[in-house]
């Protein structure tokens, strides 16, 4: 709470005071609402020596204002317009953004605690939770964070002294709305954006004896913030994210001491938003329209981040698998030389009978392949086996065509030559060609006749 001294209570003017006679004061010289003082004399009211008429009647009016002090921070907190400059362009709620050491960071609108008792379901102490301790909370923290004294949200609770890896982000802001206490939050790193989109629910931590490095002592703060499994409060709602960065500086307070945009540049704002969600611009009246339409092209930009991740995903099991089902490579060099090795074994066949020429040519390009495109499969044992097979193609099948016996070979096609010399058994005899027997004889001589 400000501390106004009587002098400053005496320089106010009437409607600063919530009763008449000048009682509870709420508001400063300028006419702003005071939260701290507003809530104390909301506190103070039920002990008041006024009738009881008027105490129902100004905590009433106390609480309606409270409201909607409480109803701006909302709203703020929610409002997707990060500026209503255009020279600060707008951001999208959710956006991930970086810090200035370029760590990714996103912020968060969470439900913390609510009004009511919560019993520890291990250790059986139970917390007590009203609507005044909940606005204290929100007021300690505003000292807090005067004083540069941080909230952490860490990783499931921890014990004092334990190392700052826990931290996955800070709070910025903690407001109430109804019976809830909510927190603006920054989630930093991969590892604070991944918990906040997994888990749902918190736990405050609460340090009845805090004090900080200056030696000030606070009362009944939240401390920190865990992210965890099995909270004090049951039925939380997820993490909620909202606009990035530069909407959590504002005063959350007060929206409507913001100065009014000027028209030229409200026209430049829903300019920018038609152009990006691809809307007509005369079908954004004004802001309320503007934000239906962000929030629409939000939630289709969400889907497409989210096929986006998928395919990726999809993508890296694919290389994964191409990777295990890769066949090895063969240095150039060496399978020039497989594949000349290969080639001279298929000329000896030619050469021993063992295959025609016709033969050799075909097997060369099923099992050799054309220079600068050598079938490794085939030529070499390694890659065979990686390819399931149990050795070099290329070999089995060259040491299978050596059992080939080429004099009957000869002796069948002989054969096969003269029985077509008629046309059919026992008929007229064929003219055939006087040089056939001779080019027979040349392919397959008759075997030496010995000599005495």
């Amino acid at each position: 709470m400000a501390n106004w001294s009587a002098k400053f209570i005496e320089g106010l003017p009437d409607a600063s005071f919530l009763a008449s006679g000048r009682r509870f004061p709420y508001k400063d010289a300028a006419g702003k609402i005071d939260l701290p003082h507003l809530r104390a004399a909301l506190s103070h009211l039920p002990g008041a020596d006024i009738g009881q008429a008027a105490k129902q009647k100004l905590t009433a009016k106390a609480q309606k204002l409270l409201e909607k002090e409480n109803k701006a921070r909302v709203d703020a907190a929610r409002h997707i317009f990060v500026s209503t400059n255009c020279g600060e362009g707008l951001r999208i709620a959710g956006a991930p953004s970086t810090d200035d050491s370029g760590r990714v960071e996103r912020k968060y609108l969470k439900d913390l605690i609510r009004v009511g008792s919560f019993t520890h379901p291990v250790k059986g102490w139970t917390l007590d939770v009203d609507k005044a301790r909940l606005d204290g909370w929100v007021e300690t923290f505003a000292k807090m964070k005067a004083a540069g004294v941080a909230i952490e949200v860490v990783a499931d609770h921890r014990e004092r002294g334990e190392r700052a890896d826990h931290i996955r982000g800070y709070v910025d802001e903690l407001y109430v709305e109804d019976d809830t206490l909510y927190g603006v939050i920054t989630m930093t790193g991969e590892d604070g954006l991944k918990i906040a989109e997994a888990v749902r629910n918190v736990s405050v931590e609460i340090d009845a004896d805090f004090t900080d490095s200056a030696g000030v002592k606070y009362d009944d703060p939240i401390t920190a913030i865990a992210v965890c499994e099995k909270p004090l409060v049951p039925g939380q709602q997820p993490f909620e994210r909202i606009a990035a960065s530069l909407v959590t500086e504002q005063d959350y307070t007060r929206l409507e001491d913001e100065p009014e945009p000027k028209e030229t540049d409200m026209k430049k704002l829903l300019s920018l938003v038609a152009k990006l969600t691809s809307t007509k611009e005369a079908d954004l009246s004004d802001e309320s329209t503007a934000i239906k339409a962000l929030e629409t092209y939000q939630t289709a930009a969400g889907k497409v981040v989210t096929e986006r991740d998928e395919l990726k995903t999809e993508v890296e099991a694919l290389r994964s698998k191409t990777a295990a089902t890769s066949l090895p490579t063969v240095d150039e060099d060496a399978l020039e030389m497989m594949a000349e090795a290969t080639q001279g074994k298929l000329e000896s066949l030619v050469t021993t009978g063992k295959i025609l020429p016709a033969v050799a040519k075909k097997l060369s390009a099923v099992l050799i392949g054309p220079e600068g495109s050598r079938r490794s499969v085939s030529l070499s044992a390694r890659v065979a086996k990686a390819a399931g097979l149990d050795g070099a193609m290329a070999k089995a099948v060259l040491d299978a065509l050596t059992e080939n016996d080429p004099v009957k070979l000869g002796e069948v096609t002989k054969a096969q030559t003269f029985q077509l010399d008629r046309l059919t058994p026992g008929g007229e005899q064929m003219k055939l060609d006087p040089d056939l027997d001779k080019r027979a004889a040349s392919i397959y001589p008759e075997p030496a006749k010995a000599t005495a």
